[in-house]
């Protein structure tokens, strides 16, 4: 393993480009939440990593874990993780923790993870939202 990060709060899924005109010119842009969330994990990969970007192939899990909600706090509910197989995609979570890892200067191109683990949870009873990416390094030669 080569880098282990926790990013506290609810996982945020990367949106849809906004389109509009901006004084007679077509412009794109992020939608606010998925900016502030990619700048707040921006910020947690910085503290964590000082090094350079890594620039080799890796391979990278994200496990997005969501707000356990009231409906599965009843005694018959399991107290353990849950799947989660609802909107927002696990892709686009993922896509979101990409990003954060290239803005927070961790890798040189998201283009360099070569394998992608990702899965959507619901947290465990006590348990806070949070998002855990793990990088680590792949065989030169794969199978």
């Amino acid at each position: 393993m080569l880098i282990d990060i926790t990013i506290p709060g609810k996982p945020v899924a990367k949106g849809r480009p906004r389109f509009g005109v901006v004084n007679g010119r077509a412009r794109a842009w992020t939608p606010r939440a998925t900016q502030a969330w990619e700048k707040l994990a921006a910020g947690v990969c910085r503290a964590v990593y000082q090094g350079k970007p890594i620039d080799f192939p890796v391979s990278v899990s994200v496990t997005a874990v969501h707000p356990r909600p009231k409906n599965l706090m009843r005694k018959k509910d399991p107290d353990g993780r849950m799947w989660r197989a609802k909107r927002p995609d696990v892709d686009n979570e993922a896509k979101a923790s990409l990003d954060a890892l290239v803005k927070g200067g961790i890798l040189e191109d998201d283009a360099l993870v070569v394998e992608l683990l990702a899965r959507s949870m619901v947290a465990a009873v006590g348990e806070e939202a949070h998002v855990r990416i793990v990088i680590t390094k792949v065989d030169e030669h794969p199978m």
